[in-house]
């Protein structure tokens, strides 16, 4: 069943309290954040970022979008259309490479995975770089307070950092697409308190090669 046709490479849908769907178009001739209605039937695009690949928004209806090209940052957008670099630069005074997804924390923290390199460096000539399985990437996973507009590096040297999601145990996941693992980060009292640690792979004994792994990632508690 197709839902929702004739957008750009859309990426990371989230569902909208009126049921209809937030969602970002990474096209070139979209290149921004769009609303899908409820059932499907409409779609317009919201704000014009560039290359977006991950969205949410928060309990104030604010929208916080992962854009990878031409500028990384985390950017700040609005259902009235604008939108702005909110941050783009770590604390610690690193670049923003490729951020990639995101995910809130209870307490409002806003965690985000950059995938270790930039886009241009990433996909040259309209393909995935002939040696993506070595590239030095530098995949990161960001702790970011808002309101302080900081950005911590919590973890780094991940092989293209992708899907990042809060579980029900109340510890943060993240994974790594190039390997294809799923790590989990442990919280004590909200805040992340120890390294990674391997929580799963995703690729199965039949995988023949080739670029494949995770990418998005939601976590569910069923009642």
């Amino acid at each position: 069943m197709i839902f929702a046709k004739d957008l750009g490479a859309p990426e990371t849908p989230r569902l909208l309290k009126d049921k209809s769907w937030l969602i970002v178009e990474m096209a070139p001739h979209r290149g921004g954040v769009s609303q899908v209605s409820a059932d499907g039937s409409e779609s317009k695009l919201i704000a014009k970022t560039g290359t977006p690949n991950g969205c949410l928004m928060d309990h104030n209806g604010d929208i916080w979008v992962a854009e990878t090209h031409p500028h990384p940052a985390l950017m700040h957008a609005t259902m009235d259309g604008k939108a702005e670099v909110y941050i783009d630069t770590a604390e610690s005074g690193e670049k923003f490479l490729l951020p990639n997804d995101l995910c809130f924390a209870a307490d409002g923290t806003l965690y985000m995975t950059d995938s270790g390199m930039l886009m241009s460096e990433w996909v040259v000539d309209g393909a995935l770089r002939p040696d993506w399985q070595t590239a030095p990437f530098d995949g990161r996973v960001y702790q970011i307070d808002l309101k302080a507009k900081t950005a911590k590096i919590i973890d780094n040297g991940l092989r293209f950092t992708n899907g990042i999601a809060m579980g029900p145990d109340g510890h943060l996941y993240a994974n790594e697409m190039i390997t294809g693992d799923v790590y989990r980060y442990s919280f004590t009292d909200g805040k992340p308190t120890g390294d990674r640690e391997l929580f799963g792979n995703v690729l199965s004994e039949e995988w023949g090669g080739g670029f494949r792994g995770p990418d998005g990632m939601e976590a569910y508690r069923f009642l």
